[in-house]
């Protein structure tokens, strides 16, 4: 994995320290799985700083460039015009994330209900925490209103076409993988 990780970085550009922070935030991608970390192990290294991390990810860079300042507003702003069940939604959803922990939320609701604002309150905060967040929806006036939303066809390269062989069509050693 590290001579992988070494050959694509150092042929587009970046050294061997790149490669290693590579190694290692590739690794603990695959830990987070199973609900772990690096410094779980503490005879593992430890990742290199993100700045490091912006230099060998653009992607990661820009996805993580967000004005802080527009997001305290926006949040300020909308979170006390949220119904009870609405703050208690956002706020456990929050909550879990920011621990870290792998669940799946599904929010149904008719048309017109609010889930795309709730939706949006939960990117602000995930944002604010520094944290990557993408807005993604399977389609319709969602992908709109999201701020940065897109179609999850688009964004994980997802055929339009689907039959039983159907795959997206990320590479695997491509910067978004290691984004995602």
């Amino acid at each position: 994995m590290s001579h992988d990780m070494r050959h694509r970085r150092i042929t587009n550009g970046g050294t061997a320290e790149d490669a290693y922070n590579d190694t290692l935030l590739l690794f603990e991608a695959k830990l987070v799985l199973t609900n772990k970390i690096l410094h779980h192990f503490l005879e593992m290294p430890l990742v290199l700083s993100s700045v490091e991390m912006f230099r060998a990810n653009p992607q990661l860079a820009t996805k993580l460039d967000y004005d802080r300042d527009v997001l305290h507003g926006y949040i300020n702003q909308n979170f006390p015009r949220f119904n009870i069940c609405q703050k208690t939604t956002v706020t456990a959803m929050f909550n879990v994330i920011a621990q870290g922990e792998g669940v799946v939320f599904y929010l149904d609701d008719p048309g017109g209900l609010g889930k795309t604002f709730v939706y949006s309150m939960l990117l602000a905060l995930v944002q604010q925490d520094k944290h990557v967040a993408i807005g993604v929806a399977s389609f319709g006036i969602a992908t709109l209103l999201l701020e940065g939303g897109r179609t999850s066809h688009l964004v994980f390269k997802i055929p339009i076409a689907l039959s039983r062989d159907s795959m997206c069509l990320i590479p695997m050693q491509s910067d978004f993988v290691e984004l995602l």
